[in-house]
């Protein structure tokens, strides 16, 4: 059963690849089986049938290798599938960080404009100066933190 890329069971595919498969294993049992029938009918003795089966080596090599081919295809296949899941972690994880940054800045930057709404109310001017301050400097950080992402070709980009 193959999973699609939603998440979800996709039982139609499973079950063709299961009929293939069958279908596959059904034909070399009945080219085996014809094999063996041929060489028993056509031939009177075993002298002349080592030699017809002496004539498939060359064909016997020829599968062997195609075997081969197919099993170093399948291993570059999944070595390919490993690093790209291995890149889309890697961005997902620095899109992670990027989240948790900008969740902590914004935290900041709520907490000194409470700080200076506290400290406007209670008319204390220098404390609203110095908040002030910290909220124009974490202001400009956002921005760049904000124009990075948009710079950047990771998944995570800053909406406005």
């Amino acid at each position: 059963m193959s999973i699609s890329r939603e998440g979800q069971h996709d039982k139609g595919s499973g079950v063709l690849k299961q009929g293939i498969v069958a279908f596959v294993a059904v034909v070399i049992v009945m080219v085996w089986g014809g094999y063996g029938l041929i060489v028993w009918t056509w031939f009177p003795d075993w002298q002349h049938a080592g030699v017809f089966g002496d004539a498939f080596g060359a064909l016997n090599a020829l599968f062997s290798g195609l075997a081969f081919l197919i099993i170093t295809f399948t291993l570059v296949m999944q070595h390919d599938g490993i690093g790209r899941a291995e890149e889309r972690h890697q961005q997902l994880l620095a899109a992670h960080k990027f989240a948790i940054e900008l969740q902590s800045k914004t935290s900041l930057l709520d907490s000194y404009q409470r700080r200076l709404k506290w400290a406007a109310d209670r008319d204390m001017k220098q404390s609203e100066q110095d908040l002030m301050l910290k909220i124009l400097d974490l202001e400009e950080q956002l921005e760049t933190l904000a124009e990075g992402a948009s710079h950047d070709h990771s998944p995570c980009t800053m909406r406005p």
